[in-house]
């Protein structure tokens, strides 16, 4: 039964991808004369904090199961 529901997970997590995927790849490019690069993304000042609050709730998170245990 677990072999089953395996595939099963299987095949519906590739026919997701295939939904999602061939639409993409169907998309036509740019003309010459497009500006496909913007100025400056804000995103970029503040990568530093979420990798640094990323890794202290990791932290937290991973020491409270390793106690729950």
């Amino acid at each position: 039964m677990k072999k089953i529901l395996s595939a099963k997970t299987w095949l519906y997590a590739a026919l997701l991808y295939v939904c999602f995927a061939v639409p993409a790849w169907s998309q036509t490019g740019f003309d010459d004369d497009v500006e496909d690069e913007p100025a400056e993304a804000p995103i970029n000042q503040l990568l530093i904090i979420g990798f640094i609050g990323g890794s202290i709730l990791a932290y937290q998170v991973i020491r409270k199961k390793k106690h729950s245990i």
